[in-house]
Formats: structure tokens, sequence, C-alpha cells
């Protein structure tokens, strides 16, 4: 999808960094401690297919790596960890759970594709959407906060969303065979929205125990003496 968007990528394989402790280059220091932990990141595999195959609650990723005598003491050790765990996944392993995120140590490809574009991914989704014959006013509505969803209902169409026109103040009522929501997690987790009949448990415990992190990206133009390509995590 990026090809075919025309977007500016970097194929990166996050092997070009430089660690630095007290002023010194630390580099092959870390590089022994990434090792290690991207060992004990593989065996995490393990423990993620073992409480799937035998059904067993999640676990957050600290808990897992405690289980596998991880316990980052030093500035190093954090930093090893950081660049593993919190640049992977945008947030701390407290927060991660094993059982959803693991399969990122096992089916990871060999680089990533780093977007180096200003349009930014959401260039894929306006790619998208031309292929779709789109008419404003007709299949296309703007400005109609929906605020209730009955999913459920008689008749052949079940499914009746109630919006309210940003404009007008009017209340419109659309009814519908299938459809797709693409609520945001902090949409979901208010009451913005009110469902009828109420989400199913299982379904709203889901919601609540996820949360949104955050990734900035940042761009950093450096002088020409710097290596002039390729990728650098300065830790």
């Amino acid at each position: 999808m990026c090809k075919e968007a025309g977007l500016n990528y970097i194929s990166d394989s996050y092997e070009d960094y430089i660690f630095r402790y007290k002023g010194k280059n630390v580099t092959d220091d870390a590089d022994k401690i990434l090792i290690h932990l991207e060992g004990l990141l593989e065996k995490s595999v393990g423990m993620m297919e073992k409480k799937i195959e035998k059904k067993e609650p999640d676990i957050n990723y600290r808990a897992a790596l405690k289980l596998l005598d991880w316990r980052p003491k030093h500035p190093l050790e954090k930093a090893a960890e950081y660049y593993y765990m919190d640049f992977e996944f945008g947030d701390e392993p407290a927060d991660t759970g094993l059982k959803n995120n693991a399969i990122v140590f096992k089916d990871h490809g060999e680089d990533d594709i780093f977007i180096a574009d200003k349009r930014g991914f959401s260039q894929i989704i306006r790619n998208m959407a031309d292929k779709i014959p789109l008419i404003e006013g007709k299949n296309l509505l703007f400005n109609k906060y929906v605020i209730e969803i009955k999913y459920n209902e008689p008749g052949e169409y079940p499914i009746k969303v109630i919006a309210n026109d940003t404009k007008t103040g009017d209340i419109i009522v659309y009814k519908s065979k299938w459809v797709i929501m693409t609520f945001s997690l902090g949409v979901l987790q208010s009451d913005l929205v009110t469902f009828v009949p109420k989400l199913p448990a299982w379904k709203e415990e889901v919601i609540y125990m996820f949360k949104m992190t955050r990734y900035t990206k940042i761009f950093v133009k450096f002088p020409p003496t710097l290596p002039p390509s390729g990728m650098i995590t300065i830790t």
C-alpha cells in the first residue's frame, strides 16, 4: 500500500545506533545486553503460545520479563529495554500485554518500513477513498454526530444509527443491515455514544483495559558531518 500510494519510505533494520553513558560510547556493552534481552523476548513468545493454548489469563510484559529473570537496574539495561519495548509498543512493559504483543517478536519482518513522507500514512486512506465513488450529501455525510446505535432492531434493517446534525440540530435516523464502526478508543471508553442493547461484558472489558499510546515523529536535520543515510538512535 505504501508503494501504491507513492510514499517515500526507508527500509531500516535499526542496527545503526549509538549508546552513550556518562559521555562515553558504550555501544559494544549495549550490544551484549541487547543480544541477551533479544533471547529473552524470543522465550516470551513460547510463554505467549502456552497461555493461548491453555487459555490462561494474560499477564503484562513486566511480569513476563521478571519470570525470565530480567530485572533491569543499570542505565544501559534500562536503555536496552526501552529500545526493544517502549520504542516498539509506545508504552512501558507494565502496560503492555503479553498475549497480544509477543507475536511481534515471532513474525516481525527483516526490516521496518519507516515512512519519511510529510503526507504520512493518511495518504494510503486517501488513495483507497479515491477508488470509491463518494458523493457528498449522498453516500458521504459530514457534520452528523452519532449519539446512539441500536443494533438489534426487528425487521429487514436491524441496525439503527441516530445522529445529530451539528449545523441544524436536527435528529437523523439511519437504518442499515450492516455497519462498520471506526470510533476511536477514547470515544468507545466515553459516554458519547450509547449502544442499545448495552455491549456485552466481554467486549466492554477489552475496551476498558486498553489505552491510547503516543507516538511523536520528530525529524531532525544534522550537519553533513554525520552519516548521510540510515537511522541513528542515541540513548
